[in-house]
């Protein structure tokens, strides 16, 4: 059962904050042909790269997506530490991904001033491949990215026990 529209756009508007001058530009249902998601983008009238998109699914309201293209993304501290940055990001993802519990995988890298912090399922302490999410964050320690791969891999059977092999 699909949520009605006005409430997906309610909640889209939720998700950060929308500057006031921002306009909505785009809602629709994506992709075309297989619908899952309400897609939104906001953006700037006075300049053409700075919006902010969100896409939520259609069934569960759950965000899926968030991409915010906003000026001076170099700008801000450069010394925040890679403990703030976890913080931040898992203060985000417990608010916005009711699934957060079964990340027990992380890996943060630190690349052109922005922290990429993906969370993956994991069994015998391996990540498992197209499960959990990404998020990024700018310099600033600001949000900028989120993307929610929204599957669940195949669980390997993991033996109770190593023995050696006789040979």
């Amino acid at each position: 059962m699909s949520i009605d529209y006005e409430t997906l756009r309610t909640k889209a508007k939720t998700i950060v904050m929308i500057p006031d001058h921002y306009r909505l530009e785009m809602e629709d249902n994506t992709p075309k042909g297989n619908e899952k998601y309400r897609s939104f983008i906001w953006e700037d009238p006075e300049k053409n790269d700075c919006k902010i998109e969100v896409a939520l699914d259609l069934e569960t309201g759950d965000l899926i997506r968030l991409d915010i293209d906003m000026e001076d993304k170099n700008t801000g501290n450069q010394d925040n530490s890679e403990e703030d940055a976890r913080a931040i990001a898992d203060a985000f993802l417990m608010k916005h991904n009711p699934d957060h519990t079964a990340f027990t995988w992380v890996n943060i890298e630190e690349r052109q001033n922005f922290r990429f912090i993906t969370y993956r399922e994991e069994v015998g302490g391996l990540p498992l491949p197209d499960t959990g999410c990404e998020i990024t964050l700018d310099n600033s320690l600001n949000i900028i990215r989120y993307q929610s791969e929204q599957k669940t891999a195949p669980r390997p059977k993991w033996p109770d026990s190593i023995v050696e092999q006789k040979t």
